[in-house]
């Protein structure tokens, strides 16, 4: 991105990111096509419990670490890594589909066969128990069956003629995330002022990351933004739960007084709306590439 002298400094994109695994590892993009999901690759992978319930760093923090890479070679085949431990996993997309929930919503997804659950339960230990506890004969059954307890379950792309949930896809509320630098400047000095250490912008999540915005916080007044040719609906702001207490690179979850969700509190708490940070959005236009870089152009 070039300044001239005397030139007002456009907002552009400064990061674009897209999560493989939903909780899984970021990977960092110079350029994407926006598809009607968001991101194509991004979240198209979901660790669940056997019976199809959903996880994520809320119940496992150690899935930060989970690395996923699809091979450029054939694309067909997933590369996934948690330390020292790694294991190749050939995409199953035309496979019977397995019944799974993500917050409250049924799905239909393909399991990526046993072998990918047992790896699973040795790099992230067992999963937690359900809540309200779980069926006594099922899990039996399991024991005895020798099941794993965990699956990797996979969306397809373009699977169906109807986008997935509504076009969040495996998101939790809508396909893209955005923050600004401004955003986190503002509450890293925050912390600063408490005697606390700075947070980078992955505790976050986001898929976009834009600079140059008027002030913190200035992407909570946008209704619609356009990056490079892509044009955005901002669906809403994003209410934040204790992921961002969890620090990426170790799968660490911060102290509940130290963590930035405390911070977050104590100044971006909306009634009936929780904790806001940064804003959602959905492709009006699905097809096409945003680049790192691209003008950012909102209302």
């Amino acid at each position: 991105y070039i300044l001239y002298a005397g030139e007002k400094p456009d907002i552009h994109l400064t990061s674009l990111i897209r999560y493989p695994v939903k909780s899984g590892r970021a990977e960092t993009l110079t350029e994407a096509t926006v598809a009607s999901e968001g991101i194509v690759g991004d979240r198209r992978f979901m660790v669940t419990r056997y019976d199809g319930s959903y996880l994520t760093q809320r119940e496992i923090p150690k899935l930060a670490t989970l690395e996923a890479k699809t091979d450029k070679a054939d694309g067909e085949t997933l590369q996934l890594r948690a330390g020292a431990s790694s294991i190749a996993v050939p995409v199953l997309r035309r496979s019977l589909p397995t019944d799974a929930t993500l917050f409250g919503t049924s799905l239909a997804l393909v399991d990526q066969c046993e072998e990918v659950g047992r790896w699973l339960a040795t790099a992230l230990g067992p999963p937690p128990p359900v809540v309200g506890g779980a069926n006594i004969l099922s899990a039996l059954q399991r024991a005895l069956q020798r099941t794993p307890s965990y699956r990797l379950l996979h969306a397809p792309e373009n699977a169906t003629p109807e986008p997935l949930r509504g076009g969040a896809g495996l998101s939790d509320l809508a396909p893209l995330l955005l923050l600004s630098e401004e955003s986190l400047e503002a509450l890293n000095a925050r912390r600063g002022s408490e005697g606390l250490s700075p947070v980078p912008m992955g505790r976050f999540r986001p898929n976009l990351v834009v600079k140059n915005c008027p002030e913190a916080h200035s992407e909570d007044g946008w209704s619609s933004v356009t990056i490079g040719e892509a044009k955005f609906r901002v669906v809403g702001p994003c209410p934040r739960c204790t992921v961002p207490d969890v620090e990426q690179s170790s799968g660490r979850r911060d102290t509940a007084s130290e963590g930035p969700m405390a911070t977050l509190k104590s100044y971006r708490v909306k009634r009936r709306q929780g904790v806001l940070f940064g804003v959602y959005l959905a492709p009006l236009n699905p097809g096409v590439v945003v680049r790192v870089g691209d003008v950012v152009k909102a209302k």
